[in-house]
């Protein structure tokens, strides 16, 4: 986790799902956090407040799964790692 962070990259809930994120695009200049700034005040959202919302929500590996297959509208592209209780 990282200091002042409300969300979570990282997360298991016994007997339903685990998942983690990890970044997808490198940093390319430092003008990136200025353009993730816009996209935020722009209505985007956070990678890890939809992984915090999805533990929150979600009891099982099928909810969380739908969920995380949304639209969803973030300012930084990552891969969402999603693991079930159940072989397959």
């Amino acid at each position: 986790m990282f200091a002042g962070t409300i969300g979570v990259f990282t997360a298991h809930r016994p007997h339903g799902f685990a998942l983690a994120i990890n970044e997808r695009t490198e940093k390319k200049s430092a003008t990136d956090f200025m353009k993730n700034l816009l996209l935020l005040v722009s209505g985007y959202g956070q990678i890890s407040i939809l992984a915090r919302e999805t533990m929150t929500d979600c009891q099982d590996y099928k909810c969380a799964s739908q969920k995380l297959s949304e639209k969803h509208k973030l300012i930084a592209g990552a891969y969402i790692i999603l693991a079930g209780e159940t072989e397959g």
